[in-house]
């Protein structure tokens, strides 16, 4: 960009409009005399900054009258001029149409831009606007443009929604002003600009207002043809949704291959342990007869943990093989209602109080009935073991017409689950518990996923929240 500056406290906001325009522009003041000249223009006319010095627009268009004339042609239409190049810079003559926009470039000056269009692409004054606009409002990814002193010139409306702010608090503002808490590893434009850095699919993390964003972070640099910088943009792709979908293949992978362990496992497993199980409650009994207490307890171990080796095959086997399933229309409130009663139950023995929300008139779901209650069932124990000192477990339905999805939302009072384990909540094996499987979880998720559902959860100091998503019939 060259600044032409015949008024000292000329100010350069619209000189630096003229450098996101992609055509040869010039700022003309109230008289037709020169002001700024972007690099476009002076590269087509092979001009420098001291060769527009006292230019007038007359130097550069032929067969035009006196200025007021001038611009009263171009507010009616978009004329065609022949452009030429004072002797000594460049010969070249360049039939062209002229756009005119007014701008006020000092306080209460009228100007004028006029934007050179060579004839055959007319069309481009019309189609570019639109396309930059669209860049900034439409386009479902972060923009950040700014020039050399890096200054911001655009900023997209998705980049607003990840950085957290208004566009009009932060365009023309300098970086540093309008991002001032910015975190050292999101200063890309910087290094772009200052070390001529730039970066390609650089993959980061970005947490605004509580919500984590992975992103992809391209930044790119713009120079002159003589190699000067000008400035640099930056692009943000937001690759969250992609990104669990990714951790959802791999976890949905891991599960059929202990899937398939487990069939293959599962039958030599449980026969020996039909075996074992059967000849302990016989020397049980025996024990329990000649008053062997002391000894029977010990075979009460025994009996537990194989019981327990028992479920623990058995939840192998759901990961493993479908079930007799019918999936079929249901009401939610209906399977809800039928194991309410276990619930109260457990949570009774655990001083946790039950909220049961119902909200009338809901819509059906296709899902197998007994498989929703091993859900529910599933994600309300863990909930009551998590209020280890009591609290509240409220269950209640949410209906998102735009997904076509039933929510059924379990919420407890509890602490909370840590950040460092949520990413892994739903891995097989993982497990917080004393006496976990850490499988629960794990088949909850297969059930729903298998149904065309799925299992979201939140989390913060005061409780958990689990949305079970079902779809309508």
């Amino acid at each position: 960009m060259t600044y032409i500056q015949p008024y000292p406290d000329q100010e350069t906001g619209m000189i630096d409009y003229l450098h996101i325009i992609p055509h040869p522009a010039l700022l003309l003041d109230q008289v037709g005399r020169v002001l700024a000249a972007n690099q476009l223009f002076l590269e087509m006319g092979l001009l420098s900054h001291e060769d527009m010095r006292g230019k007038y627009y007359n130097d550069f268009f032929q067969g035009v009258l006196s200025f007021p004339n001038f611009i009263q042609e171009l507010e009616k239409k978009h004329n065609q001029y022949s452009l030429t190049f004072p002797s000594g810079s460049s010969n070249k003559v360049v039939r062209s149409h002229i756009s005119l926009i007014k701008v006020f470039y000092q306080a209460s000056l009228q100007g004028y831009v006029l934007i050179v269009n060579e004839v055959g692409k007319a069309g481009w004054h019309r189609v570019w606007p639109l396309f930059l606009q669209s860049l900034y409002t439409d386009m479902n990814m972060g923009l950040v443009l700014v020039d050399k002193e890096l200054r911001i010139l655009g900023i997209s409306e998705m980049a607003c929604r990840l950085f957290g702010v208004e566009r009009d608090e932060v365009n023309w503002r300098m970086m540093d002003e309008a991002f001032p808490n910015l975190p050292d590893e999101f200063r890309f434009l910087h290094k772009t600009v200052q070390e001529g850095l730039t970066f390609r699919n650089y993959a980061t993390s970005w947490t605004i207002h509580g919500r984590t964003y992975d992103l992809l972070v391209d930044s790119y640099l713009l120079t002159n043809a003589w190699g000067e910088v000008e400035g640099a943009y930056m692009t943000l792709k937001d690759v969250t949704n992609l990104r669990s979908l990714e951790y959802q293949v791999q976890r949905n992978d891991r599960l059929a291959m202990i899937g398939q362990i487990a069939a293959g496992a599962a039958h030599e497993i449980r026969n020996p342990l039909t075996s074992i199980k059967g000849f302990l409650q016989m020397l049980n009994r025996t024990l329990e007869e000649k008053g062997m207490f002391r000894e029977k307890g010990y075979t009460d171990v025994m009996l537990a943990e194989l019981e327990r080796v028992n479920h623990l095959v058995s939840e192998f086997l759901l990961l493993s093989k479908r079930k007799e399933v019918q999936y079929r229309p249901l009401q939610v409130v209906d399977v809800l209602r039928e194991i309410l009663p276990i619930i109260e139950t457990q949570a009774h023995l655990n001083n946790v109080e039950v909220l049961f929300q119902i909200k009338p008139n809901l819509p059906l779901v296709r899902a197998d009935s007994e498989l929703l209650k091993q859900v529910f069932l599933n994600i309300a124990k863990n909930g009551i073991e998590a209020m280890e000192d009591g609290g509240k477990l409220t269950i209640s339905q949410q209906l998102n017409e735009e997904e076509r999805m039933l929510l059924v939302v379990i919420r407890d009072t509890g602490p909370g689950i840590p950040a460092y384990v949520m990413d892994r909540i739903f891995d097989p094996f993982f497990t917080t518990k004393e006496h976990g499987t850490g499988l629960g979880l794990s088949v909850c998720q297969k059930i729903l996923h298998d149904l065309g559902g799925n299992l979201t959860f939140s989390t913060k100091g005061y409780g958990t929240t689990f949305y079970i998503h079902l779809p309508l019939a």
